[in-house]
């Protein structure tokens, strides 16, 4: 899928770009760092959405370990 800055907050992650779905995470831009999320990767400038509850669980991140990215197309 393509980003959609109303449905997606791009973040880096150890320098690598990920995607943060608002809709699975609708506090995630008020929340405090401890807040946790599940990472979903890009590909070729395209989501991946990660459905696996295996990966999910390896892509939990907290969000103070990202830096939040601007709403640019992805890059």
């Amino acid at each position: 899928m393509e980003f959609d800055p109303e449905l997606h907050q791009k973040v880096r992650y150890f320098k690598h770009l990920y995607v943060v779905f608002l809709d699975e995470f609708p506090d995630f831009l008020l929340a405090d760092h401890t807040y946790t999320v599940v990472l979903h990767p890009i590909w070729k400038d395209w989501i991946v959405r990660m459905t696996s509850e295996a990966v999910r669980r390896e892509m939990t991140v907290t969000k103070g370990d990202c830096i939040l990215e601007g709403h640019a197309v992805l890059q």
